[in-house]
């Protein structure tokens, strides 16, 4: 197994131009295989993944999120893990396929942030069950806690009891969980092995490895379909002058380059031809493979695991909280309700409408002020090139009476292009008062919800501009923009 923090960043230079593209001795291909590099997600749209019509069990009788997970038992390295429905109705259980042949999986696991994050956030209710994809799954089992035994001794012991490892890979389980595994499998973001293929003229056949996809806010380029040409570009840490006009530097790290990078191992034969002055053609490629993730709620039902947009177990514990959050929700959402009177044969005419303080129950929070004028500003819309160009200044006059104005505004997105936006992107949004106060909200991880309430200290005439950025930018999506859905307002207290 590799590290992450030893993965190799290729140092090979690959020429963006038509004059390094490479033709030859290149793998047949197809859009399928070629990764969300040009947007795999609008592939499996068109042909008919079962992500977007249904899964398909194909004869293995498989589940949909939502319903029961029956019973079912495991063994493991401290004995037999069984899961009841009954006996687990107040934990939420997650259950993990490691597998070897996934870069995104190893660096998940070797990464010590991702590690640390699984101990300091994973909630008290919730358990995970650690599974192998692979014919070494006693070795993995072995491997992974001792993985996590390494993390928690620096802190989050306590959670041990929890993790629970089966050194008994997923085809020999002998029940439903590998129909869920297989049934549930896709070839996109977050799923599927990500893969490089290196080719050259004096091999019978091309090399295939894993790759990791950088993911850095100062590299904003993306795989290709087409075939590059690999050049040697040293240890990396010297200036490169051997593609015409390029030079790439630890320096320039630091400043956005359009430009995409993945780390991949160290192959001797790649370098070999390299060094011998043989072309060397590279391509990307995904193989659909089962899927890694799914859970069982509080309530016993399946439910699929949100997108990693990188590899830390944070987005794991961000899943099981909301798993936790949702379950207090219902629960409030199933109790009666209390009925508060507030207009009861309250005579209310003319301009000044009527005003009533009202006791909740468990005490009056009013605090002196109430909003007496909401006023509506930007609606959202397609986050593409045009965008921001949809939306003007809003001027506004606060009324003499007013105490406080508050900006209210509660922002979620949908759709997914080629850079995943607008659900599964970083997006900022950014109020502008009287062009000198800037309100900026920053959208960092799927699922979280944006709102916020801002008080503001106006009077006068004012005004108010809006605009959303992708990654510090203009958004500019070539294929299926994704859609903004905001309320925003302004509430006026007296």
């Amino acid at each position: 197994m590799f590290y992450c923090q030893n993965l190799l960043f290729y140092l090979y230079l690959l020429y963006f131009g038509t004059a390094f593209r490479g033709n030859a001795a290149s793998p047949p291909r197809n859009a399928r295989s070629s990764d969300n590099l040009q947007h795999i997600d609008s592939v499996e749209r068109s042909t008919g993944s079962s992500r977007y019509k249904g899964r398909s069990s194909e004869g293995l009788g498989g589940f949909e999120p939502g319903d029961p997970a029956p019973a079912f038992q495991v063994q493991t390295l401290d004995g037999v893990f069984v899961y009841n429905p009954q006996n687990h109705s107040k934990s939420a259980l997650i259950v993990h396929a490691f597998t070897n042949k996934s870069a995104f999986l190893e660096c998940l696991w070797t990464w010590s942030e991702s590690l640390s994050d699984l101990l300091k956030y994973l909630p008290s209710d919730t358990e995970i069950l650690l599974l192998s994809l692979d014919d070494t799954a006693l070795q993995d089992a072995h491997w992974m806690r001792e993985q996590v035994y390494r993390a928690a001794a620096h802190g989050g012991k306590e959670i041990l009891s929890r993790l629970h490892f089966s050194p008994t890979p997923v085809f020999a389980l002998g029940n439903w969980l590998p129909r869920v595994f297989y049934s549930w499998g896709c070839g996109g973001h977050n799923c599927g092995l990500a893969q490089v293929v290196f080719s050259s003229p004096d091999w019978s056949i091309p090399v295939i490895g894993k790759r990791l996809n950088a993911r850095y806010d100062w590299l904003n380029g993306r795989w290709g379909t087409d075939p590059y040409r690999l050049l040697d570009a040293g240890d990396g840490c010297k200036p490169v002058t051997s593609v015409k006009g390029h030079e790439l530097y630890r320096r320039r790290l630091f400043h956005p380059i359009n430009i995409p990078a993945s780390m991949v191992h160290f192959e001797p034969s790649v370098m070999q031809a390299l060094r011998k002055g043989h072309p060397v053609n590279v391509t990307f490629q995904i193989t659909p493979s089962p899927n890694f993730f799914f859970a069982i709620n509080q309530k016993g039902a399946l439910s699929e695991m949100g997108w990693f947009l990188y590899p830390t177990f944070r987005f794991m514990a961000w899943q099981a909280q909301w798993f936790t959050f949702n379950e207090a929700l219902q629960e409030q959402l199933n109790r009666p309700a209390i009925s508060v009177p507030v207009f009861d044969r309250h005579l209310m005419q003319g301009d000044t409408g009527a005003r009533v303080e009202v006791d909740l129950p468990g005490g009056n929070y009013s605090d002196g002020l109430y909003p007496f004028k909401v006023m509506s500003l930007f609606p959202g819309g397609t986050f593409d090139k045009d965008y921001n160009s949809r939306y003007q200044e809003i001027k506004f006059s606060v009324p003499a009476s007013t105490k406080k104005v508050e900006l209210y505004a509660v922002i979620t997105a949908h759709g997914s292009d080629e850079n995943f936006c607008g659900e599964f992107c970083v997006t900022s949004h950014h109020f502008l008062i009287n062009r000198s106060i800037n309100n900026t909200l920053v959208f960092e991880s799927a699922g979280t919800p944006l709102g916020c309430a801002m008080r503001l200290d106006l009077s006068g005439t004012n005004s108010v501009l809006y605009f959303g950025l992708f990654e510090g930018r203009n958004p500019d999506p070539k294929t299926n923009p994704g859609y903004i859905i905001m309320y925003s307002f302004l509430v006026f207290y007296k």
